[in-house]
């Protein structure tokens, strides 16, 4: 990584405000293979907190790039830890994030954040809650526990 972006990286764990202004730069670095760098990335984006609304689009963007399994764990992972942090804002990809929570293609890591982040996100669309609900569960426990925890606030839907 040139100078300029161990500056920036640095930047980027010091000052949260500028983290989320650069999340994008820091997702493809956390999916990068300099463990120095994928550490600061990662700690960055856990500090930056939420994004600005406008990222929201550009999130979904990412997921609908590519096949989801061509974008890798750690970019899954992180790309639904921003948009769980959105809440109820991030509604109208709740079937992307369904989509990844139920396809075993994907390492574990990124379905169950994906699974948190329709917890986060708030009452399902009933077409999603169906398509969970026949979903043969093949993760761990936590997975489960996830996966429940969104259904559950379907139940307390308005």
């Amino acid at each position: 990584m040139p100078k300029q972006d161990d500056a920036t990286l640095e930047r980027c764990v010091q000052e949260p405000e500028f983290a989320a202004s650069h999340w994008e730069w820091l997702i493809e670095c956390v999916a990068g293979s300099e463990e120095s760098a994928v550490e600061q990335a990662t700690e960055a984006l856990e500090n930056c907190g939420s994004v600005g609304l406008d990222a929201l689009s550009k999130l979904g963007a990412k997921l609908c790039s590519a096949p989801l399994a061509t974008l890798g764990t750690q970019r899954l992972y992180w790309l639904s830890t921003l948009i769980g942090r959105f809440g109820a804002d991030a509604r109208g990809l709740q079937s992307e994030m369904t989509q990844l929570v139920m396809d075993p293609s994907i390492e574990l890591p990124a379905r169950e954040r994906a699974a948190w982040c329709l917890g986060e996100i708030g009452p399902l669309e009933p077409t999603l809650v169906a398509q969970i609900r026949t979903l043969k569960i093949d993760g761990t426990e936590r997975l489960k526990r996830l996966i429940d925890r969104a259904l559950e606030a379907c139940a307390v839907a308005p």
